[in-house]
């Protein structure tokens, strides 16, 4: 199960918890009904949570649903016994809605917005005609209204819920296509970065390691808790000679060899879009080959130039005039 999920389930009891322990301190005389109702408001939390864990070991997407759904319930009766339109609670469905949006993104944003809505709907409606089952301790915003006032309140919390919804379902959107399209730069830099047959060390600004590939592991003393660690703490004696502080490197070229092998070190400085300095790429290209070949080039002008100066003293020793 992802983090994101775990903070979900513990999140909401205590939230619940919190909002419903402020009741304990500024309500007085409280009964033992009172206190079983608080009590029992923040079980229903803690059950939503187990329901929650449950379901995600079945569906993680139908969990999500079903447990904001019932959040919305849960609010609902928190704003009935707290007051309905005039309880200060009635952010918690704003927090549904929100909350909504980041796990279930557009669909479930709509989705809990109108749910809030129709149970915010239900709850004025019970307030203003029954009233039942409240202890009168917790009529503590029961003045009288008119009912003008309740539904240009109920048209305008609506309204607001609505909007809410919208606003975060446009944001949730917005996030996951960025995030989407950062997954696709990702994807195509990794598969860029595998088709290298050179050892690439990316580091920081200050020369922490961020990122090697399979070919640069001969050039670490270590492949164990590479990242985030000082180049100067990992890369091999042989190449730190030349290297030394990179951030006062004058070459950004030059040649080692190992194993009887030469490699051509090369240093690129990675810029901001303000041309600040935010890290460097170190690549290292195996160019034994190339040496073989430049050698063997060597060789063969050098007997191309003895077999000429040979056929020019043969000339002047069988033409001395």
């Amino acid at each position: 199960m992802k983090r994101g999920n775990y903070i979900l389930l513990f999140a909401r009891p205590i939230l619940i918890a919190a909002l419903l322990g402020i009741e304990f301190f500024f309500i007085g005389n409280l009964g033992k009904t009172d206190i079983l109702l608080l009590i029992s408001l923040i079980v229903g939390g803690l059950l939503i949570s187990f329901i929650g864990y449950i379901l995600f070991k079945i569906n993680v997407n139908t969990s999500l649903y079903i447990q904001f759904i019932l959040d919305v319930i849960l609010s609902s009766v928190i704003l009935y016994f707290t007051g309905g339109i005039e309880s200060p609670y009635f952010i918690l469905y704003f927090i549904d809605i929100i909350v909504a949006s980041i796990y279930l993104f557009a669909k479930g944003s709509f989705v809990i917005s109108i749910s809030s809505i129709i149970s915010f709907v239900a709850v004025v409606y019970l307030r203003s005609k029954f009233s039942v089952l409240i202890p009168s301790s917790f009529l503590i915003f029961s003045s009288n209204i008119s009912k003008g006032l309740i539904f240009v309140r109920t048209y305008t919390y609506s309204l607001a819920f609505l909007t809410v919804g919208a606003l975060s379902a446009y944001i949730s959107e917005t996030l996951l296509k960025g995030k989407e399209n950062l997954q696709e730069i990702r994807i195509t830099l990794n598969d860029i970065i595998k088709s290298f047959n050179d050892a690439l060390i990316t580091l920081d600004k200050n020369g922490y390691i961020k990122y090697f590939n399979n070919y640069s592991k001969k050039f670490l003393k270590t492949t164990k808790f590479v990242i985030n660690h000082n180049y100067k703490d990992i890369l091999i004696e042989e190449l730190m000679n030349k290297l030394g502080n990179i951030e006062n490197i004058k070459e950004n070229q030059f040649e080692i060899k190992l194993e009887n092998s030469y490699y051509r070190v090369s240093i690129s400085r990675i810029n901001n879009g303000e041309n600040k300095i935010i890290g460097y790429n170190i690549f290292i290209t195996n160019i034994s080959e190339q040496k073989k070949i430049i050698e063997r080039e060597k060789e063969i002008e050098r007997l191309r130039a003895i077999s000429n100066l040979s056929a020019a003293v043969a000339h002047e020793i069988g033409n001395p005039l």
